[in-house]
């Protein structure tokens, strides 16, 4: 019996022990080898990748010696990759049973706080950012650089081709509320999901702008950047710590499960990270309101909730703000109804009390910026789009968003590996939020029906998780949708695996399934549900070793979510969700310093050393993203991209407003120059209007430069030429 206790006890103190060094391990070569993805140029193929450094590493060891090969291994990327596996096996050792390490977790959760002030601080110090702005060179040459870290994602064309060079640009006029780098003036309050820095009265609203304002665009979008990571992790701790009853190790899963998930780092620039910021942060303001005994400070946290309020209205996304809005009424009702709040009355005059300056600033925002609105509402899209759900509306839900398996789910774990080229797919459209469904539902049910007692905010969130499954899969009336804004909610995996999350960390914090054959059967069938799922979502197409590896992982992860596993289980638990979301999600964007690399495509350089005059206004010959490159050098170009519709501006070439149908809408502008004999055309097509203009469109207009790769021109004199991409630019006469 001695010997079988034995054996138990090394099995039981090694395997632990050989999965916390496998993540480690995976940390160290995902490193490795998205730094590789990032050192590839243009013209390049294939990264290296660990086998290629390893087998560089033999063959200097071979060549001259160990001490060329120590000095390759302090490569940066080399001391990364070793931190990472040295943090990950750190933070595996101190999920294990032992007094030391008890001591060791105590501290460290309260080092927490100071932590994240601290990396935020560096971070900003250091003028960090995880911008693609090196993606650039995938379109208009003349840098070879790369990232500090990781890979520029030409997938992530929203952000280094749009919002960055229209927030950049502000810079260079002053930070004005109008931008007239765009259209014929550019309104820049609600541009691009959260809108610009800028001095207006939006700015009251947009504090990750304020770095912008009062630093400068370099620190400014490292503050943008780090505190939007740092922040979401933040409040997700803290709301999680409210469900769970105070369990921190589900808390701080929670929080890796927002901050790193796939969806938010990949669309990084569609201010996904403000909404859930902002909606928890409502949340629990509204929680110390209802807990407070004082009336001055009830009404000081009534306006705390009205800015947070201010801050998430003016993200201006529909898609992701009323599913949010959904939940936070829910965690608002239930705060309210709690048998423990006394003196309900007065509270909710405080909260209603201290919303009113919020919302008469709103107020101010929206009448300043009516017309705005007013050409938004009116425009073919996203104006005119209504959604009313079911499966005939897949094609607007984006990317078929009704599949079962919240698109691919765990499959987005190998995105960060993939150079991802456009041609083939699109890991921003097929990144999800990390779920684990259905063990949240599953594990909800389950333990209101052994406690025989109803969860009031559960319900109240499944009820919206049924309300969007029903919208997904069944076309509602049309009055129905537009009365609960549905119409606009284009997205609804993400209230769905919110919901999910929810229930997940709210229930697993309660424990498991106490049968095991029970809890085993689960595990395997939502092992086996998800699997089935991916390989039936052809988009996915995962290779036979990543289907084993996410085979292995699910089984893991379903076990330890449904088994009355404990203590040391739990620990464990958090650690592998933990350490999948930093493979998933940690690894996506690059990180870099400052914004020097766009001095040195030449395009941007060239353009820059044309003397400005009033009036200028170019034109770039092809379409997105080269044609918003003049944005970054401060010029004028007409077919930067459309933001708004803008009818005035092509009344110019088209009176009678024959092709209004066409450019009256959010879109990229690409110019192509008619040949003698040929007319005007106006074509829509996805995302683009494709307008082909004559010499006599462009006078019409007001351009009196092009960017051509034509090197030759009549009525025109060639002002400069950029050598690395080929282009001329012609003054025309």
């Amino acid at each position: 019996m001695r010997n079988k206790g034995s054996a138990a006890a090394v099995v039981r103190a090694v395997l632990p022990r050989v999965a916390i060094f496998a993540f480690g391990a995976a940390a160290a070569y995902e490193a490795l080898y998205v730094s590789s993805l990032g050192r590839i140029n243009a013209h390049m193929e294939e990264p290296a990748g660990l086998a290629g450094t390893l087998s560089g590493l033999a063959a200097s060891l071979g060549r001259n010696g160990i001490a060329d090969m120590l000095s390759r291994l302090t490569d940066p990327d080399f001391l990364l990759a070793f931190l990472l596996l040295a943090a990950t096996c750190f933070f595996g050792e101190i999920c294990l049973p032992g007094r030391k390490r008890a001591v060791l977790r105590e501290k460290a959760f309260k080092l927490l706080p100071p932590a994240l002030i601290l990396f935020t601080l560096l971070w900003v110090f250091f003028r960090l950012n995880t911008t693609s702005l090196f993606a650039w060179s995938h379109y208009i040459r003349g840098n070879e650089g790369y990232p500090l870290f990781g890979s520029a994602r030409i997938t992530r064309r929203d952000e280094f081709a749009i919002w960055t060079p229209m927030a950049l640009s502000q810079e260079a006029l002053g930070w004005p509320g109008i931008n007239p780098l765009m259209g014929n003036g550019t309104d820049v309050t609600w541009l691009s999901m959260g809108g610009l820095p800028a001095w207006n009265a939006a700015l009251v609203f947009k504090p990750l702008y304020w770095g912008f304002l009062l630093l400068g665009s370099e620190r400014g979008l490292s503050l943008l950047t780090g505190c939007r990571v740092v922040l979401l992790f933040a409040v997700s701790y803290m709301t999680a710590l409210r469900c769970t009853d105070g369990r921190r190790g589900m808390s701080l899963a929670a929080g890796a499960l927002m901050a790193l998930s796939p969806m938010v780092q990949w669309f990084v620039s569609q201010s996904i990270a403000e909404v859930l910021i902002f909606a928890q942060g409502m949340v629990l303001a509204v929680d110390a309101l209802l807990k407070s005994d004082r009336a001055r400070s009830r009404i000081l946290y009534g306006v705390l909730t009205g800015w947070l309020l201010g801050c998430f209205v003016m993200v201006g996304y529909p898609a992701w703000l009323i599913p949010a809005m959904y939940l936070v009424l829910a965690g608002w009702i239930y705060l309210f109804t709690r048998p423990a709040v006394a003196q309900r009355g007065r509270k909710l005059g405080c909260l209603l009390l201290g919303l009113l300056p919020a919302l008469a600033m709103l107020g101010v925002v929206i009448y300043g910026s009516w017309d705005t609105l007013q050409a938004i509402r009116h425009s073919a899209y996203p104006g005119s789009r209504l959604i009313t759900g079911g499966l005939a509306d897949s094609g607007e839900i984006t990317g078929n968003l009704w599949n079962p398996a919240f698109k691919i789910d765990l499959a987005a774990l190998f995105f960060p590996l993939s150079q991802m080229e456009l041609t083939t797919s699109n890991p921003v459209d097929a990144s999800v939020f990390l779920t684990f469904a259905p063990a949240g539902l599953v594990l909800s049910v389950y333990h209101q029906i052994r406690d025989k007692k109803a969860d009031p905010l559960a319900l109240m969130v499944t009820g919206i998780l049924g309300l969007f499954w029903l919208f997904t899969f069944v076309p509602l009336p049309a009055w129905l949708c537009r009365l609960t804004l549905l119409s606009q909610c284009s997205r609804p995996v993400f209230p769905i695996q919110l919901c999910e999350i929810f229930l997940l960390i709210r229930f697993r914090a309660r424990g498991g399934i106490r049968n095991p054959w029970i809890a085993a059967g689960a595990a395997v069938a939502s092992a086996a549900l998800n699997l089935g799922s991916i390989l039936y979502d052809r988009s996915a197409c995962p290779t036979a070793a990543q289907l084993l590896i996410m085979a292995a992982l699910y089984l893991l992860i379903f076990f330890l979510l449904y088994m009355d596993v404990r203590q040391t289980g739990k620990r464990m638990l958090v650690f592998f969700l933990c350490c999948v979301m930093l493979l998933a999600g940690g690894f996506v964007n690059p990180v870099q310093q400052g914004l020097d690399m766009l001095d040195d495509f030449e395009l941007i350089h060239t353009l820059k050393s044309i003397p400005d005059e009033p009036g200028d206004l170019y034109a770039l010959e092809g379409g997105f993203p080269s044609s918003d490159a003049p944005l970054l050098a401060g010029k004028h170009c007409i077919n930067t991209d459309q933001p708004y519709a803008d009818l005035d501006r092509w009344k110019a070439i088209d009176p009678e407003g024959k092709h209004t149908d066409i450019y009256n809408r959010l879109c990229h502008v690409a110019v192509t120059l008619a040949e003698p004999g040929e007319e005007t055309e106006f074509r829509e097509e996805g995302n683009y209007i494709l307008l082909k203009l004559t010499r006599e469109d462009l006078s019409a207009l007001g351009v009196n430069y092009l960017i051509t790769l034509r090197e030759e021109m009549e009525n025109a004199t060639l002002v400069a030429r950029s050598d690395a991409d080929g282009l001329n630019i012609w003054k025309l006469e």
